[in-house]
């Protein structure tokens, strides 16, 4: 089960029993801005796999949430700087004296951040799981009105997740409680919102073995595009051992391939008539396999199309000498194909093809001294691109 880990991008503390937060002797002012937080909410308890009420609702709710009514997609920190602030708590955690904001407008009800570190942690104010999974059946007009959930949130890397979520206003205490031991202990995700391309991906296990929803797929037309990491069941089918079908050329994609893993989806293009799909994969980040399935359905000028993709890779990318990997993937199936080292002396490779009315491309860069790894990875992949070469 993929998911991301708050420890990938803030340090934590190895630790199987986390102690109350230190409190900060400097004085705390009374709370001057923003709503009071009186309730007695705990965080919900998700059992796996989701069943399709729960998961509808969980992502429906992270969309509704976390979402930016702008367009801009730069929520929550446009409108923490236009808030008017106030500190109301603070906390140490990992080492850094982390504050707690409050304010007002449209700024999360609840917010931390800490002098020198980059993550933002808050508290976003929502629908309610039932309320939210009502709304996504339909997909239409405002966020539902009632009962509302509390998503506590953080922003790292430019991406948005959520860690948990709370029925009712937690108090402050249990909040100060929850936000220490995020910052310091290892803290599973259980979503993300990719804002660009209005999309959610889950990160827990559902009955249907579809993660990802994406809300809003008519305006993703080659400039935007939504990023998933997993299936969404309608241009990522869902197969057995977490694998995905595309769309229409029902190309597969693999969880791993060797020592490559699956990071991400992608819908690079919506439309009907020029379909655009790709699945990314990496061992690390100089190691990285990428996978794009287009919809092109005239062939007539497939050569000079393949040669022209590849003569600009070969000048972005500045090639010294070929690369003698090339020999693992022969019989591939590839129509046209070059592998080559730049002067760093990274591995670079283009393999192209056409499947119907699809033209598949892969994009391998990798380490020298990891050359048969990838093109380890590269033939597995070849081969789900090409059935009928198994």
């Amino acid at each position: 089960m993929s998911r991301f880990i708050l420890a990938a991008v803030i340090a934590v503390v190895a630790a199987s029993v986390v102690a109350s937060p230190v409190l900060s002797q400097t004085p705390v002012p009374p709370q001057a801005c923003g709503a009071r937080l009186d309730g007695a909410g705990k965080a919900i308890t998700f059992s796996e796999p989701l069943t399709e009420e729960v998961r509808l609702g969980l992502s429906a709710g992270v969309y509704l949430a976390l979402r930016d009514e702008s367009g801009r997609g730069d929520w929550p920190m446009s409108e923490i700087e236009i808030s008017s602030p106030c500190v109301i708590a603070r906390f140490e955690a990992d080492d850094a004296d982390w504050e707690l904001f409050a304010g007002e407008g449209l700024a999360p009800p609840r917010w931390a951040k800490a002098v020198g570190r980059e993550e933002l942690l808050f508290l976003a104010e929502g629908p309610s799981l039932e309320a939210a999974g009502a709304w996504s059946r339909i997909r239409r007009g405002a966020p539902p009105a009632g009962p509302k959930a509390y998503y506590l949130g953080g922003l790292i890397n430019e991406i948005l997740y959520v860690f948990k979520v709370y029925p009712e206003r937690p108090a402050p205490k249990q909040l100060v409680d929850d936000l220490h031991s995020l910052i310091s202990q290892k803290a599973d995700a259980l979503a993300a919102l990719d804002s660009t391309g209005d999309a959610v991906s889950l990160y827990l296990e559902t009955q249907s073995r579809r993660t990802a929803v994406l809300y809003r797929p008519n305006l993703l037309n080659g400039v935007r595009k939504a990023v998933i990491s997993g299936a969404d069941g309608l241009y990522f089918m869902p197969t057995v051992r977490d694998g995905v079908v595309l769309q229409g050329s029902d190309t597969t994609c693999a969880k791993t391939y060797g020592l490559y893993e699956r990071r991400n989806l992608t819908v690079l293009d919506s439309r009907e008539e020029r379909l655009d799909l790709a699945c990314y994969y990496s061992r690390d980040d100089s190691n990285d396999l990428f996978a794009y399935v287009t919809l092109s359905p005239d062939a007539g000028d497939d050569r000079k199309h393949f040669k022209s993709v590849i003569d600009a890779a070969l000048k972005e990318t500045g090639a010294v000498r070929s690369s003698g990997g090339a020999r693992n993937v022969r019989g591939s199936g590839a129509s046209m194909d070059k592998f080559w080292f730049d002067r760093s002396g990274t591995g670079h490779g283009i393999w192209l093809t056409r499947r119907g009315d699809y033209v598949l491309e892969v994009r391998l860069t990798f380490a020298t001294d990891q050359t048969d790894p990838a093109f380890d990875a590269l033939a597995g992949l070849l081969r789900d691109f090409n059935p009928a070469e198994k």
